[in-house]
């Protein structure tokens, strides 16, 4: 058995959370609240609330985990 005979994802979906998990990094650059110093804990804070954004705004139907 491979993961493809699985079929766990919708088509596409892979590439769609991928777009999702891109753009919202991008957004998190562009915003200029994260210095090379911050630990991952911060980081993480500081893209959660963007993902959730981005993931509304593609009107994404999966569920972001912390």
């Amino acid at each position: 058995m491979d993961w493809v005979s699985l079929k766990l994802w919708a088509e596409g979906e892979e590439k769609n959370i991928h777009k999702c998990i891109i753009e919202a990094l991008v957004r998190l650059i562009d915003s200029r609240v994260v210095d090379l110093e911050d630990e991952e804990i911060i980081l993480s804070g500081k893209l959660r609330p963007l993902l959730y954004k981005v993931k509304k705004e593609q009107k994404l139907i999966w569920i972001l985990q912390p």
